[in-house]
């Protein structure tokens, strides 16, 4: 589908997580709960922008850090499926590498120089956030 995209023109933008985590990162690794979780989901970002990365014009690694931690770790109704407010302020606090990783996004991967302009889907995400309070330092704003 993303060679189709290229193909066609369009510009298709990778988000990474968008609702449940993987099995073997929530199951296997403890998920955000894991002292290493953010070197190894950088680890797994890295690996799919080795295989994808010449296909899409940009990343989402984490679509709504904060609803993710809440919905897997405080209610229960996303994998792993914890009920526990400790183990939620735990995988919340891991998540905020929001702006790291906007700022690798738009500086260190698209390659954003002054004079360009970036849309940001999901603005409303921690990492969409992030990178609406990074992009105007370099970009040109419509």
């Amino acid at each position: 589908m993303l060679t189709a995209f290229r193909d066609a023109g369009v510009a298709p933008w990778a988000c990474l997580l968008h609702g449940t985590a993987p099995g073997w990162f929530t199951d296997d690794e403890r998920g955000w709960l894991d002292d290493r979780a953010v070197l190894r989901w950088a680890r797994h970002v890295d690996r799919i922008a080795e295989e994808i990365g010449d296909l899409v014009a940009g990343w989402v690694p984490i679509h709504e850090p904060r609803a993710t931690a809440r919905a897997g770790h405080g209610d229960g109704t996303f994998p792993p499926g914890r009920h526990d407010e400790d183990d939620y302020h735990e995988a919340r606090a891991a998540l905020p590498e929001a702006f790291l990783t906007a700022t690798e996004a738009l500086f260190a991967v698209g390659r954003l120089v002054a004079g360009e302009c970036v849309l940001v889907h999901a603005a409303a995400s921690g990492v969409g956030t992030a990178a609406l309070q990074l992009a105007p330092r370099r970009s040109r704003m419509p």
